[in-house]
């Protein structure tokens, strides 16, 4: 993803390797949560699928499931979602 966009896209890109275990592992995210000084519970984890509203509940995350992706909507909420998006633009009101 680096090396698609330009830096001003994204703070931190980071993926799984040797050292950095895959979801629904939360160290990934924690390290993110970290590398942004922000605390995890101040965050919300956009994913669409059962593991990414996984991770984001072992991140301490508010998960949030996008319901363009691969998931149904009972499956987000079954594994954690706090909210369902319809489209990014459905961030904006739970931000403010």
């Amino acid at each position: 993803i680096a090396e698609l966009f330009p830096a001003h896209y994204f703070s931190v890109v980071l993926g799984s390797g040797p050292l950095l275990p895959e979801k629904p592992d939360p160290k990934g995210v924690l390290l993110i949560s970290s590398d942004l000084e922000i605390p995890p519970g101040n965050l919300i984890y956009v994913g669409d699928s059962d593991v990414d509203m996984q991770t984001a509940c072992k991140a301490g995350m508010s998960p949030a499931g996008a319901l363009w992706g691969f998931r149904t909507k009972e499956e987000l909420l079954e594994n954690g979602a706090e909210f369902l998006l319809s489209h990014p633009l459905d961030l904006l009101p739970i931000l403010r």
